[in-house]
């Protein structure tokens, strides 16, 4: 068989120039099915590609330090010699070292300089106005906002102006802090503020008492300038992590819609969405006492237990937890234990601005165990979670398909 060396670099070259497109962003639909048809070639053409999906260009930019001109003599001086030890085995009739699976291997070998090279030639060229663009599902940039006593709404953003307001606290805009310690109160009249938590948002608490508050994405907690002497009292629905500060005099209660917390002084997590079947008081140091709205019953629990209010049948129950996961969402990570794939995907759309429909309906009851950094966009958690099922998302615009494989 007659082998034409020439036009199988130039086809390779060709691919390569293709994927330097489609990690730019800058190919049309026509090339990205060509691309396709590469990728489905071999397991090695399928996993540079995705690596170039996931990487782009700033992972070569700090892996190489490429110089274009003398990357591209070497190519050529390269080329030239397999071209030319192509030929004599050719007429040495020596099949066994031109055999063309032999050959497409050394040519693969030159395709990743070349790639790399045409990344930083091509960066700042406009190659095609037809662009296909891969779907990236980011993170939530919405605003928290605080609602004072007055019935003020202030938005919490980076360039709010806090010398014009009285806020009756000190504002950390960098650290998304509001610090209430040691605020004199100037009358009788107790003052609360609302501070609401937009989606994919946190920020951190300090009331009057020094006790600390971590709230986690679309979250509500109502709560006083300065608490009351004999009870400090807030109201919350979302999800929020208390270390709060001890006063064996003065309890300290968390109400949400359905149950109260009752604590000294003691660190827990509270979780209370409306949008949840469940709510979930989570003891990490101390003790505290869960009572429900429905029935006199009160349960009292220890470290590394969970009191799991059911919020169909009104029920509550204690039951043996690691506490240590339930707080991983302030530290920027997404902890699972045998949850379920709706359970899952309920606390992605807290964070990423993301609809889901599931199309084979049995997957939300598929469970999933592990510790995930809660990433800039939603892509890198998908991928992890299909890696490893046989769970297909297919990304439209912002609306997810959750399908079998």
């Amino acid at each position: 068989m007659k082998i034409n060396i020439e036009e199988i670099l130039n086809k390779e070259i060709d691919i390569s120039k293709l994927l330097v497109r489609f990690a730019l962003n800058k190919i049309s639909s026509e090339e990205y099915k060509i691309i396709e048809i590469w990728a489905a070639k071999s397991e090695s053409n399928r996993n540079l590609l995705i690596e170039l999906e996931k990487s782009g260009i700033s992972v070569l930019k700090r892996e190489f330090d490429i110089n274009i001109q003398e990357e591209w003599e070497k190519f050529e001086v390269a080329s030239q010699k397999l071209y030319v030890s192509a030929i004599k085995g050719s007429s040495q009739n020596k099949k066994s070292n031109l055999s063309l699976n032999v050959l497409l291997r050394y040519v693969a070998i030159l395709i990743l300089p070349i790639t790399i090279v045409l990344f930083f030639y091509l960066k700042n060229t406009d190659i095609c106005t037809n662009v296909y663009k891969p779907v990236v599902i980011s993170k939530c940039e919405g605003i928290s906002k605080l609602i004072l006593s007055t019935g003020k709404v202030i938005s919490l953003t980076s360039d709010l102006d806090t010398n014009k307001i009285d806020f009756k606290c000190t504002i950390n805009k960098i650290n998304k802090l509001l610090n209430y310690k040691k605020i004199a109160q100037k009358n009788n009249i107790i003052e609360y503020n609302e501070l609401v938590i937009s989606k994919g948002g946190e920020y951190k608490l300090i009331l009057s008492d020094g006790t600390k508050v971590w709230l986690n994405s679309e979250t509500k907690i109502k709560y006083p300038v300065i608490f009351k002497d004999d009870i400090r009292e807030v109201e919350l629905e979302g999800e929020a992590y208390f270390e709060v500060a001890k006063n064996e005099k003065v309890p300290f209660v968390v109400r949400t819609k359905d149950i109260d917390i009752r604590v000294l002084g003691t660190s827990f997590d509270v979780m209370a969405y409306n949008n949840e079947n469940s709510i979930k008081t989570t003891l990490l140091k101390g003790c505290v006492e869960v009572s429900s709205h429905y029935s006199k019953r009160k349960l009292i629990i220890k470290p590394n237990e969970q009191v799991v209010f059911n919020v169909q049948d009104q029920r509550m129950n204690i039951k043996k937890v690691n506490s240590s996961m339930y707080s991983k969402w302030k530290d920027g990570l997404f902890v699972f234990h045998e949850e379920r794939l709706e359970d899952i995907v309920r606390q992605l759309k807290r964070w990423y601005n993301i609809n889901v429909v599931f199309r084979d309906l049995e997957l939300k009851d598929y469970k999933f165990s592990g510790k995930l950094p809660r990433f800039e966009n939603c892509n890198k958690i998908l991928d992890l979670i299909a890696e490893t099922t046989n769970i297909e998302f297919e990304i439209i615009n912002n609306d997810i398909v959750i399908k079998k494989n």
